[in-house]
């Protein structure tokens, strides 16, 4: 596609903004940027500037023309002049830099027929919004390097079936994750085990020298980083990443492509992200586990009218909606009627699930997933009331399957949904039924198989990883899910990290960075610099560098672990996320 970045700041002064419109253009994009600003030596090729206040040019009477001139006029000269310059570059999609900048991005599309991307926080884009079109466009839910299996989506015409055992005896998959509870790669092997499908799993390393040539392909679930360490030489096998988060992970999914040497990625939701990928993008929704149903009550004797089972957050975040909204519900029924739970097992899950009528889904402001609830939900016969995730469409049918959430009345909702003679048993029958005959991780099972066998094991140019780069650059590489770097003396690593958005020299105490790197030539006051660090800190000279060690690795409340690679020292901050957090040695 042809894309266009518009913004109304400098965006080559903007790191994350500049690695944005590199990972779009090496993914094969015809990437322009338009903006703000007097052109510069060092601007590069694709971007059109344009001043910021009119008239433009030297002289007395321009200049006090344009100090004249009031901040809402020059705001909707600079707007309409932004319109004007993106028209004219005839783009497909249009990105929007900044949430002031979206109904610039609008406008332009209005007069292109372009689609609009913005950052989940933003204002809805409205008819042109990527995120409504790209689950019925494959125009929008597609990579540049081709389309990949129709499954899941309008053309996707499948009739019902039900998977035999032992169907695909003779195939031989390796399933590489890392365990824990909740990662769905667990139903995922269980579903090919039931399929006669010889699976081998990787937990930590994948030693290519070691996988036979007998195996079929390879498939990487997402899983809490660390990434699973990879080693020797992939010998032609299909390699396909399992991805299930949203755009908050998607430079971390560009990061495992290179790492793993991904060949196809599977998405389980967010299709209006698959432009990013260098690689052929499929859907690939989670989906019912049912060795996970045990037994579920009859639906009008259950004893919970409503419940949920997931994260609940603290203080002011993604999930501010979903607080308020079971405070509302838990304020319309009686506290027995209810049960809603933030610390669940799966097994536990499910058995709360199997015991109430309605389970509500909310996934968040950070992306928009269609979430394991909905599975979970559907496949315990409990009715499903959520959020109108884009794509849920493509699965399930809304008032036959399920029903969207009335945000601002959801007690009155589930209320009228779970009394008297309303449709909602009927409903949460129907979805269960659909689901067994579409969306079980055996359904699952052969959709993959047919994926791999359309993909192709050839390397995808420019997607290597760097050679001859600094230790600095090389230890950071290793930690995938480091998106932003603040470098300290260390100018060259922007160039050896181009996946991530570095900062050169940042002044301290303006944003926090996932990474802190103190390098030779750091000349600010370290302690300082450290301080912005939210995940880590890589120092390249322990003993020259300033740093306090002790004092970083005392910290209360901390599991801060100190390691060290590649001549590099690393410091593990502990920071929870999606990780397996580091041991507290003794």
């Amino acid at each position: 596609m042809k894309i266009c970045l518009v913004a109304t700041g400098d965006v080559p002064s903007n790191p994350r903004l500049m690695t944005l419109v590199g990972n779009l253009t090496r993914s094969g994009h015809d990437t322009w940027i338009v903006c703000a600003g007097r052109a510069r030596s060092t601007d590069p090729d694709n971007i059109v500037r344009l001043p910021s206040r009119v008239p433009d040019g030297k002289g007395k009477v321009r200049r006090t023309l344009r100090q004249l001139q009031p901040l809402a006029v020059r705001q909707r000269s600079l707007h309409r002049r932004l319109v004007s310059a993106t028209v004219a570059l005839d783009p497909d999609l249009i990105y929007a830099a900044s949430a002031g900048v979206v109904p610039v991005a609008v406008k332009a599309a209005d007069r292109c027929n372009a689609a609009v991307s913005r950052d989940p926080r933003f204002p809805d884009a409205g008819d042109r919004d990527i995120v409504r079109l790209a689950p019925g466009d494959l125009r929008y839910s597609s990579s540049p390097a081709g389309d990949g299996a129709l499954f899941h989506t309008l053309a996707d015409d499948r009739e019902s079936w039900t998977p035999a055992e032992g169907r695909h005896t003779g195939t031989v998959v390796v399933i590489a994750y890392r365990f824990t509870e909740t990662n769905p790669g667990r139903y995922l092997r269980s579903a090919l085990e039931r399929a006669g499908v010889d699976v081998r799993h990787v937990g930590d390393h994948l030693d290519w020298s070691t996988i036979g040539s007998d195996v079929d392909f390879v498939v990487f679930v997402e899983s809490p980083y660390p990434a699973i360490e990879v080693t020797g030489d992939n010998p032609g096998i299909p390699v396909l990443l399992w991805a299930h988060h949203g755009e908050h992970h998607t430079g971390t999914h560009l990061r495992l492509i290179r790492r793993y040497g991904v060949h196809a990625v599977l998405l389980a939701h967010s299709w209006h992200l698959a432009h990013h990928y260098p690689v052929p993008v499929n859907r690939f929704p989670f989906a019912v586990a049912p060795e996970m149903t045990d037994d579920p009550e009859p639906w009008p004797s259950r004893p919970f009218d409503v419940a949920f089972v997931g994260s609940l957050g603290t203080g002011s975040g993604p999930y501010d909606a979903r607080r308020k909204l079971l405070t509302s519900l838990g304020e319309a029924f009686p506290s027995d009627r209810v049960r809603f739970t933030d610390a669940a097992s799966p097994e536990e899950m499910a058995r709360i699930y199997d015991r109430a009528k309605v389970v509500v889904n909310d996934g968040g402001d950070r992306h928009y997933p269609i979430t394991m609830r909905v599975f979970e939900s559907i496949g315990s016969g409990a009715l499903l009331v959520t959020d109108d995730a884009p794509g849920l469409s493509c699965l399930f049918t809304v008032d036959r399957h399920y029903v969207v959430l009335d945000v601002d009345h959801p007690g009155e909702q589930v209320r009228r949904l779970t009394e008297g003679q309303t449709p909602g048993g009927q409903i949460a029958d129907s979805a269960h039924q659909h689901a067994l005959g579409r969306h079980l991780y055996d359904h699952r099972v052969d959709d993959l198989i047919e994926i791999a066998k359309q993909t192709s094991p050839a390397e995808i140019p420019g997607w290597e990883r760097p050679i001859n780069v600094s230790d600095l650059a090389e230890a950071i590489d290793e930690y995938v899910e480091i998106s932003t770097v603040a470098a300290y003396g260390a100018r060259h690593l922007r160039d050896e990290l181009p996946l991530r958005s570095v900062w050169l020299d940042p002044t301290p105490g303006v944003r926090r960075y996932d990474a802190v790197v103190i390098g030779d030539a750091c000349d600010v006051d370290v302690e300082d610099a450290v301080a912005d660090a939210a995940r880590y800190v890589v120092i390249g000279d322990l003993a020259d560098s300033g740093v306090d060690l002790d004092l970083i690795v005392n910290t209360p409340d901390r599991h801060v672990q100190v390691v060290e690679s590649h001549n590099v020292v690393i410091v593990d901050l502990g920071t929870p996320g999606y990780r397996i957090p580091p041991v507290k040695e003794n």
